[in-house]
C-alpha cells in the first residue's frame, strides 16, 4: 500500500466515522467525534487509578519530586541541544558540527507502513504509563479525577487523565509540579 492510499483510507474512515456518530444508534457513551479526532471518556479507571494513588503516599511524592528535578535537567539539557542545534544550523561555517536532523511523525513517509503498527502499540503503551502516572499523582496530591480515556486524533492515537480543574488550581505550587513531572518521569 503507498501513502497517498493510506491517507485516502484514513480521511474515508474519518468521513464514515463522523456520519456514523450523528446518527440517532451511535450508541456508546461520551464520544466526542470530528473531522480528524475521537474522544472516549470513561470513569472506570478512575478506582483504580486511586487505590495505586493512595498506597504508598510518601513512596509516591519522593519518585514525583525526583520527576520534577529530572524535568528540569531534561528541560535545561534540551535547551542546551537547541541552541547548539541553532547556531550549527545558521553558522556551518564557524563550527565542525552537523545540526541534528528533525522530522514530524507521517505514517508512510517518516515512519514505514510496515513499521507503523510496531510504532502505534510503543506510543500507546508510553501515553498509557505517562497518563496513569499523571493520575497517580494527582490522587496522591488529594486532586480528583473526572475522567480517563483514550483519543485518536488523524492517525495518532493517545491517552488522558482529566483531573478536576477546580481542585488543581486550588493545589500548591509543589503539587501542580508533582502531578505535572510524573508523566515525564514514568516515560523516563
Amino acid at each position: 500500500m503507498d501513502s497517498l492510499t493510506f491517507i485516502l483510507i484514513i480521511i474515508f474512515a474519518w468521513i464514515t466515522l463522523s456520519s456514523i456518530s450523528r446518527t440517532s444508534w451511535f450508541s456508546i457513551k461520551n464520544p466526542e467525534i470530528g473531522p480528524g479526532f475521537a474522544y472516549f471518556r470513561t470513569k472506570r479507571l478512575n478506582n483504580l487509578i486511586t487505590r495505586i494513588g493512595n498506597r504508598g503516599k510518601i513512596f509516591w511524592r519522593l519518585l514525583w519530586d525526583i520527576g520534577i528535578i529530572s524535568g528540569l535537567g531534561i528541560l535545561f539539557t534540551g535547551l542546551i541541544v537547541f541552541s547548539i542545534n541553532l547556531v550549527t544550523f545558521f553558522l556551518p561555517a564557524t563550527t565542525d558540527v552537523t545540526p541534528i536532523a528533525v522530522a514530524p511523525v507521517i505514517p508512510g513517509i517518516t515512519v514505514s507502513l510496515k513499521s507503523l503498527p510496531y510504532f502505534i502499540v510503543a506510543i500507546m503503551i508510553g501515553a498509557i504509563a505517562h497518563e496513569f502516572a499523571h493520575g497517580i499523582a494527582a490522587i496522591n496530591e488529594k486532586i480528583s479525577l473526572k475522567s480517563t480515556g483514550i483519543f485518536v486524533f488523524l492517525f495518532f492515537f493517545g491517552a488522558f487523565v482529566e483531573p478536576n480543574e477546580e481542585v488543581f488550581i486550588k493545589a500548591s505550587n509543589r503539587s501542580k509540579m508533582r502531578v505535572m513531572a510524573a508523566g515525564g518521569l514514568a516515560n523516563m
